[in-house]
Order: C-alpha cells, then structure tokens, then sequence
C-alpha cells in the first residue's frame, strides 16, 4: 500500500511539472515578437482565463493581448461558438481550444524579434 501510495504522489508530481514547463526558460535572442496578438474569449470560459494567464507569462517576448469577447460581436459568435479561446499572432491563427506551452515556446523561438518601430515603447519588455 506505501509504494502504491509513494508511485501515486511521484506520477503526480511528474504531472504537475509536465503541465507547467519551468519558467527559466529563454528565446536564443531577445526582443519582443509580433505587433499584435488577439485572445478571442467567452465569459465564464475557464481555459481562456488559462490562455491569458499562459500568454502573460511570455509578456517579456510578447506584445499586450488585446482580449475580445466573442459574444459582443454576433458574427464572431457564429465564427468560433464554443470553440474558444483562439489566439492570432499578427492575425495568423495559432491556437484554438487550448493554447501549448511547448509550441507557444517554439513559436516564440522560431519568429524574429519585431522592428522597433512596430511595437509601441510601451510594449517592449526586454
């Protein structure tokens, strides 16, 4: 029963940390990727609340989310309905339903850092 209950707690360790890639991760360069990113969201939708809390953890390599609620304007409604969040990267689609850390991270490695003059001064976290 103590190496069931010790197996339990270990694999639900290795959840937790699966889940939640540490934060000492970097991009190779600095600088702040893309001009705008879009969350489109629902009220009450607890993995938008996730996606946002997940995005704001990259704001150091991301500009401000600009968040819309979809239930504000009718033909987005119709659009994404329930599936929500969706985020859009200079008004690309990159996620839907969820947003991955691990492809979050690859996006922000694998995109060059904005021009200056494309990011408000404000923005920047670097």
């Amino acid at each position: 029963a103590q190496m069931a209950l010790a197996s339990f707690v270990a694999g639900c360790a290795l959840l937790r940390n699966r889940q939640r890639p540490s934060l000492d991760w970097a991009p190779t360069r600095p600088g702040v990727r893309f001009a705008r990113i879009v969350l489109y969201t629902r009220r009450g939708c607890h993995l938008c609340d996730d996606a946002r809390r997940l995005l704001e953890r990259y704001r150091r390599w991301l500009p401000a989310v600009e968040a819309v609620d979809i239930d504000e304007h009718p033909e987005l409604t119709t659009l994404y309905g329930e599936c929500v969040p969706v985020v859009e990267f200079d008004g690309r689609e990159r996620f839907r339903g969820r947003v991955n850390e691990m492809l979050l991270r690859r996006l922000i490695e694998g995109t060059p850092a904005a021009r200056a003059d494309s990011v408000t001064g404000a923005d920047r976290r670097e």
